[in-house]
């Protein structure tokens, strides 16, 4: 049987293939392969140990990057069982994490059961030399027949595995395996809507829906007879909800601990050190708040023992972020139904209380993002209304990850490839404007021929007499932004677009301020426009006059890349030039990074990864990112200048990162977006979608690059030239001067 296993670490690929042999599932067979040649070692070094006993049996050793044993099985075991592994790891000097994962197939056509998904078990190194055991709890439904067991070390380090074991415990005849398809969607259908007539709430309701907001998300994510589904936990915050409205402080601490106590017991065993750094549960503490039966009973819940139903059905690990699963979506929601509104308030905020790993880097508190939303919902009739508090919760992540429709894509693509029209922007003027700067908006890109038209190189500073900068305080409130450059950023499709067939735009134009009133045009004629015209849809680089390609010259000793637009035959063409701009200004493709690398010098840090623990949420894990498949095109002769701005974000921001672990790599720009890492999707009632960003990224030495953005070598701090690209001559600078080289200080 052949299979392949992918595993991401950031936005790096790393492909295994295999192939073995299936055999019954039995209490011995897991243990009894583990020491065979049936398991599959992804790793020629990892062989059984015999000096390393554990159990009075030799262990099998691991070691390597990214390595790994895995074996298939047959399940034969009765449905609404548990299939029940366990085991002991002992680790010595690992940089990163080992991984435990079983995934589950229907056995014919080797499709996943995706609504059991993967069971992961991270083990960090926090007891180096000692044994710690895990143990897998994989409730079994009727289409499982075959599951993957595998071991990975996600890092370089040396592991050894003992004491493997496997068993099937039947479920007792009254208990419901709570993965069942049954199980989750039996009360989709029945719920509905609840609009309770309050519009303005008294700051006792604000301070009582808060507080059952976050002691909701709590139980959710850490009690273990909440987190694996066999309640309705939505149900329950509703039933909740009208108590909450009417209680004095005194009874809602009440109605709060009768509501936990009422979970069903469970056992402890978490060491307590564990949650002495976590801030993200410091408010359970706050017995001045809670009263202190509330917080005494939080603080046992948070040493709970969820590895019996380790993997929470709402939430569950992917690319080392964490995603949600399950979650009901409401899509004939109504706008009045409080219910709905609060449960989306309440998703999004536990969700970056406990998994979002730049919460310290936030400008306002996130408990008082709670508090201004929350009466909010109860203001919001409409659907514009409500998604305009969604994007008021979103503003105070401080990341622009958060604006799904605001990726930094080229301003061409986003209007090309707009489906719906927003009702505020019926109308457009033939310009485009993406450079921003003091103030001013630089129209990069124009069509129209009247005297009345704006044209390429204008600099815009007010529209319909109002200031720029105005402007941008104004359409940007329910904009989240990482930093002021990538707000501004984010508005500017909207500066050649409008809701009115007027517009007024005052503009200065060789020293001159003109105000002109340009003809505004249907936005699906503005569209042909620009299918018409033949322009390219990437982001339009202009050099001495002339616009530059995907591949360029620059004159007869630099080549030029676009690494949004570039392929493989452009890079090939680079390659016979020893002094190279990349310019990074814009979102890439895909395949460009596996390219660039193979420029690199050698295996080294690039950066540094924060992902969330599943079982102990607001916990962080780090791991260290290598570089792999460098030097395949290095030159020590040849230079490279990377151009970056506030376009350049996520992929091209960890691009940046990896390109400066070479001494031949300058970096010449402006501040970047300062959103680095993944993009998380949260599903919310009325079926809509709240992003974030899921794995946190940092410098190997620890700097940061979230809001603040990339390093860069040689700042531009003068206006833009969009007719004559200043970029291009900063680095053409660097190139003739032929600077010391800079040493890597990663």
């Amino acid at each position: 049987m052949k299979r392949t296993l992918s595993f991401l670490f950031l936005l790096l690929f790393l492909m295994t293939g295999c192939g073995i042999k299936a055999r019954e599932f039995n209490v011995s067979a897991l243990t009894a392969n583990f020491y065979d040649s049936e398991w599959l070692v992804n790793n020629p070094e990892s062989y059984m140990d015999s000096s390393v006993i554990f159990k009075d049996s030799p262990s099998r050793y691991l070691s390597g990057y990214y390595s790994s044993v895995s074996l298939t099985q047959n399940i034969i075991g009765p449905t609404d069982s548990l299939l029940s592994i366990t085991g002991h790891v002992r680790i010595d000097s690992l940089a990163g994490d080992v991984d435990i994962a079983v995934r589950c197939w229907d056995g014919s056509s080797r499709k996943r059961i995706n609504h059991i998904g993967e069971f992961h078990k991270i083990i960090s190194i926090a007891k180096p030399q000692e044994w710690q055991e895990f143990r897998l709890d994989i409730p079994v439904c009727q289409q499982m027949k075959e599951y993957d067991f595998e071991i990975t070390i996600r890092g370089a380090g040396n592991v050894w595995i003992g004491d493997l074991n496997a068993e099937c415990i039947k479920y007792a005849s009254d208990a419901r395996n709570p993965f069942s398809a049954k199980t989750r969607h039996q009360h989709t259908d029945s719920y509905r809507p609840f609009d309770n007539q309050v519009r303005e709430l008294s700051s006792l309701q604000i301070e009582n829906l808060a507080l059952l907001g976050k002691v909701w998300g709590f139980l959710k994510y850490f009690h273990p007879n909440v987190r694996n589904g066999a309640k309705d936990w939505d149900a329950e915050l509703f039933r909740m909800i009208p108590l909450m409205m009417d209680a004095d402080a005194v009874r809602r601490n009440e109605l709060l601990l009768e509501w936990c106590n009422g979970l069903g017991q469970f056992r402890t065993s978490q060491d307590t050190s564990i949650f002495e750094i976590n801030d993200a549960v410091e408010w359970t503490k706050e017995v001045s708040v809670l009263g202190p039966e509330l917080s005494r009973k939080l603080q046992e819940i948070l040493l709970a023992d969820r590895t019996i139903h380790h993997r929470n059905l709402y939430q569950v690990p992917y690319v080392m972020s964490i995603v949600d699963k399950n979650e009901k979506t409401y899509p004939r929601m109504s706008f009045s139904d409080i219910n709905l509104k609060l449960l989306a308030v309440f998703r999004i905020w536990n969700y970056v209380q406990y998994f979002y790993p730049y919460r310290n880097l936030f400008d306002l508190s996130w408990d008082e993002a709670l508090k201004t939303a929350v009466p909010a919902m109860f203001e919001a009739d409409t659907r514009e209304e409500y998604a305009n508090v969604l994007s008021t919760i979103g503003v105070f992540t401080n990341d622009s990850h958060t604006n799904s429709a605001y990726m930094p894509k080229s301003i061409f693509k986003r209007l090309i490839r707009m489906t719906k029209v927003p009702s505020n922007m019926q109308y457009a003027a033939s310009f485009i404007t993406d450079k921003y700067y003091d103030g001013k908006y630089y129209v990069t890109w124009a069509l129209g021929e009247s005297e009345q038209d704006l044209v390429r190189g204008d600099a815009i500073i007010a529209i319909n007499g109002e200031s720029v900068d105005d402007y941008v305080a104004r359409k940007g409130c329910h904009l989240a932004a990482s930093n002021e450059l990538t707000r501004p950023r984010d508005l500017a499709l909207s500066v050649s677009m409008s809701g009115d067939d007027r517009q007024t735009y005052t503009v200065i134009r060789n020293r001159d301020t003109l105000t002109l009133a340009p003809q505004m045009k249907p936005v699906k004629e503005f569209r042909r426009e620009l299918y018409k015209s033949g322009i390219r849809e990437s982001t339009m680089t202009w050099f001495n006059g002339r616009e530059l390609h995907a591949f360029d010259t620059i004159n007869d000793s630099v080549a030029y890349l676009h690494a949004e637009d570039m392929t493989v035959a452009d890079f090939r063409k680079a390659l016979d030039y020893n002094r190279i701009i990349v310019d990074l200004r814009n979102y890439p493709r895909n395949m460009y990074q596996s390219w660039l690398k193979s420029l690199l010098p050698a295996i080294r840090p690039i950066a540094t990864a924060l992902y969330p623990d599943l079982l102990n949420p607001g916990i962080f894990h780090t791991m260290t990112s290598d570089m792999t498949g460098v030097g395949r095109f290095y030159d020590p002769e040849r230079k490279i200048v990377i151009l970056v701005d506030e376009q350049t974000q996520s992929a091209a921001e960890y691009t940046v990162m990896m390109m400066q672990s070479s001494p031949q790599v300058m970096v010449v720009g402006t501040t970047t977006a300062g959103a680095d890492g993944n993009i998380v999707k949260l599903s919310l009632p009325g079926d809509y979608v709240f992003q974030v960003g899921g794995i946190g990224v940092k410098y190997p030495d620890g700097g940061q690059s979230q809001r603040c953005g990339v390093r860069i070598d040689f700042p531009v701090n003068e206006e833009p030239d969009v007719i004559s690209d200043n970029f291009i001559d900063y680095a053409l600078a660097f190139f003739e001067k032929d600077p010391i080289r800079r040493q890597y200080v990663h």
